[in-house]
């Protein structure tokens, strides 16, 4: 089966109080990766790839989810730069002209909001 993953590097940023009332940091850092299929496609094909795309985004949203207990107040940034790193190295790792073609048309679109 013809598969690539979408991963990114998530970055969990913790405040702890100490008894003192000084905070200290605590970073974890950790990948999260989801599988997207392509063996199914033609990738030579537009509608093909868009579905690909689609695809590609929506296991980019689930391996860049934020923590759900996390008090990190930036973590929206975090998921944006997460999102857009993520479909990014997939479309690049995929390969294929029209993936490209349509992922470019769309951050052009994003650009222009």
């Amino acid at each position: 089966m013809k598969t690539f993953t979408a991963s990114c590097f998530v970055v969990a940023l913790s405040m702890l109080s100490t008894a003192n009332a000084s905070a200290e940091s605590k970073v974890r850092v950790r990948e999260r990766t989801a599988t997207v299929r392509v063996a199914d496609l033609d990738l030579t094909r537009e509608r093909d790839a868009r579905v690909l795309y689609e695809r590609i985004g929506y296991a980019a949203r689930a391996v860049c989810r934020a923590d759900e207990f996390s008090f990190d107040a930036f973590k929206g940034l975090h998921r944006r730069d997460c999102l857009q790193t993520t479909i990014a190295d997939a479309v690049a790792q995929a390969d294929a002209p029209l993936l490209t073609a349509i992922y470019l048309q769309q951050r052009e679109q994003v650009a222009q909001l």
